[in-house]
C-alpha cells in the first residue's frame, strides 16, 4: 500500500489504493516508522494512486500531519485525483496540509 523513496531532503510515501475505514488502521504507523527511520526534513504523501477516501482516510491524513508537526517535519499532500482533491477541500483539510495538485499550488 505505500512505497517511499528519497528526494533531496524529503521523504516522499506513496499510497496506493483506497484510504476508507476497511483499510486504513495502520497507515499513521506504518508511515511514522518510515519517517522515523529516515532523516529527512519533510515529508511528501503522493496521493496519485489513492482511489478514494473517506472520513477515515481524512483523519489518518490529519494523525499524520501532527505526528509529522511534533517531530519538526513540514508535510504536503501531492497529485490528489479529482475526487479525493475535493474531499480534502471540503473537509478543510487544505487549511492544515499543503496540498499540490498536479504539481501546482
Amino acid at each position: 500500500m505505500i512505497t517511499s523513496t528519497t528526494h533531496g531532503e524529503r521523504l516522499e510515501i506513496s499510497i496506493e489504493g483506497p484510504l476508507t475505514h476497511r483499510n486504513i488502521d495502520d497507515l499513521p504507523d506504518e508511515i511514522l516508522v518510515a519517517v522515523k527511520a529516515n532523516p529527512a526534513q519533510g515529508l511528501t504523501l503522493n496521493l496519485a494512486g489513492v482511489t478514494d477516501i473517506d472520513s477515515s482516510g481524512l483523519g489518518a491524513l490529519i494523525k499524520i500531519w501532527k505526528s509529522c508537526k511534533a517531530l519538526g517535519l513540514e508535510t504536503q499532500l501531492t497529485n490528489p485525483r479529482p475526487t479525493v482533491a475535493t474531499a480534502l477541500r471540503m473537509a478543510r483539510v487544505t487549511t492544515l496540509i499543503h496540498v499540490l495538485e498536479n504539481g501546482n499550488v
